[in-house]
């Protein structure tokens, strides 16, 4: 098993796919930190209230789209949690991740690498516990990355660097891992049932731009005529907790993502060795 984890780790970082990764989340961040950073500059404080009170109200809803948006007080400096917050909360975080998950879990399904490892290995199982545990360092090496990331933007965009609550920063930062990590397992998943890289990425960017709402309201509609009014899909879903915890954690909060994290993750890497272990490959 520790070969096995050890090749894992030596496929990932000699892979084109992570370095492009990699290229394309600095990019992205960049981008959305300075149009934020254009926005936020360009505005009287009355426009920022405005601005300020509109993201307190569409807080708890999510819509059919990217939408990034500064949780900071009209009259305060932007934090590096500030930005942080701003692009995890609308996923675009999320979207980088689903891509590259789906990349590096088929490249080895067209590849011989499975047909010549799989044969040597008493579990087929072993191969996905492998990946699944690669995947959790690049996802909690590249929020860390992220936070670097989010400190330079804030320097080079608004002039200085202002970290935030620390406490609050670095319990937002552990969850958010977590969760995120939950979803790339979940990609994974689907990645292998599928076998097809080209609608698992389609699939991955419908959930990230909130496509699957739409079957949400449906669920929720029809839980709620058999009774249960406060009922919402998005609560008990990865993509849901990441965009709805807020900065400030509460323990009700953090131990419902915690539950989700944990059903998503079992099932997925559940599902994903099983299906693999029993195809033909």
């Amino acid at each position: 098993m520790f070969n096995v984890i050890r090749m894992e780790f030596y496929r990932m970082f000699q892979s084109k796919s992570f370095y492009i990764a990699s290229i394309c989340l600095i990019f992205t961040i960049f981008f959305s930190t300075s149009m934020s950073a254009q926005e936020w500059n360009h505005t009287t404080f009355e426009e920022r209230q405005a601005l300020h009170e509109l993201f307190l109200s569409n807080a708890e809803t999510d819509q059919i789209a990217i939408a990034v948006s500064i949780p900071t007080d009209p009259d305060a400096r932007v934090t590096v949690y500030d930005l942080f917050f701003a692009n995890v909360k609308s996923k675009l975080i999320a979207l980088v991740f689903a891509c590259f998950t789906v990349i590096y879990t088929t490249a080895d399904i067209t590849s011989g690498y499975i047909k010549n490892i799989a044969g040597q290995l008493k579990n087929r199982r072993f191969l996905i516990y492998a990946k699944a545990i690669g995947l959790f360092v690049y996802c909690a090496g590249s929020m860390l990355f992220l936070v670097v990331i989010h400190a330079v933007c804030n320097q080079l965009f608004f002039g200085y660097i202002e970290w935030g609550a620390w406490g609050e920063f670095l319990a937002y930062i552990g969850i958010q891992t977590l969760l995120h990590y939950a979803f790339m397992l979940f990609i994974m998943m689907l990645a292998l049932v599928l076998k097809n890289n080209i609608l698992a990425t389609a699939l991955s960017i419908g959930f990230c731009i909130n496509m699957q709402i739409v079957f949400y309201g449906f669920i929720d509609k029809l839980v709620n005529k058999l009774g249960i009014s406060s009922y919402h899909t998005r609560e008990y879903t990865v993509l849901g907790n990441i965009s709805r915890i807020g900065m400030q954690i509460t323990h009700q909060t953090a131990m419902q993502a915690m539950m989700v994290t944990f059903v998503f993750l079992v099932l997925s890497v559940w599902i994903a060795s099983t299906i693999f272990s029993r195809r033909d490959i």
